[in-house]
C-alpha cells in the first residue's frame, strides 16, 4: 500500500518538476527571442551603416577637422568637464590626430559616439556590448555624463525607444544598485535590450555632481 502511495506521490513531484523546468525553459526562450526581436528592431531603425560609421571615423581621424569637431560638441564636453574642457581632454599632439583609428584615446571613441547620436543613429556594437563604464570612480562618472548626452543627442535627433541604462550584470552588491558613487561594474546599454537589472542614473547622478 505505501509502495503503491509513493510511486504515486512519486510520479506526482517528478511530473510537477518536469512541468516546472519545460515553463521555465519555455519563458526563457520566450525572453530570448523578445530581446532578440528588439535588437533587430532597433539595429533596422537606428544602427548605423557601414559606411557612415567609416566616414566618421575617417573624419575625426584625419586630423584636420578635430578641433571644429569639438567645437561642435562644445555644449556636451562642457556639461562633461566643465568651462575648461579643452584642457582636460585625452588628445595626443593638440587636435592633432596621427595614429590608427583602431587604437583612439576614450575620449575620441565618446566623441565618435556623439557624431552618430546627432545624426540619429548608433554603432551597432553597442547593441551587444553596450559602453565600457571605466575602471575607477572618476573615469566611470564621466562615462555616465557621455552616456547621457548621447542619450540626448538621440533623442534630439527623433529616435524613439532608446533610453540607457546601467547594466550591473551582477557586479554589484543590491544595495549598491541605485548608488552612482557605488558603480562598481557593469556597462550602459540600450535598456530595452538588456538581460540583468538597469538602473537609470540620470537623476540620480545630477544630486551627487
Amino acid at each position: 500500500m505505501f509502495d503503491v502511495l509513493y510511486a504515486m506521490f512519486g510520479g506526482i513531484f517528478l511530473l510537477g518538476r518536469y512541468a516546472y523546468d519545460k515553463i521555465k525553459t519555455d519563458c526563457a526562450r520566450a525572453d530570448y527571442n523578445t530581446l532578440k526581436n528588439r535588437r533587430e528592431l532597433l539595429t533596422y531603425k537606428y544602427a548605423a551603416g557601414t559606411d557612415l560609421c567609416n566616414q566618421i571615423k575617417e573624419y575625426i581621424f584625419c586630423g584636420e577637422h578635430f578641433e571644429d569637431i569639438c567645437n561642435s560638441l562644445s555644449d556636451d564636453l562642457k556639461y562633461v568637464f566643465g568651462s575648461e574642457w579643452k584642457n582636460k581632454l585625452d588628445i595626443p599632439n593638440g587636435y592633432r590626430i596621427n595614429y590608427s583609428a583602431l587604437y583612439p584615446s576614450m575620449h575620441e571613441y565618446w566623441i565618435y559616439h556623439l557624431l552618430l547620436a546627432k545624426r540619429g543613429k548608433f554603432d551597432v556594437w553597442i547593441t551587444h556590448f553596450g559602453f565600457e563604464l571605466g575602471y575607477n570612480l572618476d573615469e566611470a562618472k564621466t562615462n555616465v555624463k557621455f552616456a547621457e548626452c548621447i542619450e540626448g543627442r538621440l533623442l534630439n535627433a527623433g529616435v524613439e525607444d532608446v533610453k540607457l541604462a546601467l547594466e550591473c550584470e551582477l557586479l554589484c552588491a543590491p544595495d549598491n544598485y541605485r548608488l552612482p558613487t557605488h558603480l562598481c561594474g557593469g556597462k550602459i546599454k540600450i535598456q530595452s535590450i538588456c538581460i540583468y537589472p538597469t538602473h537609470r542614473l540620470w537623476e540620480d547622478y545630477k544630486k551627487i555632481s
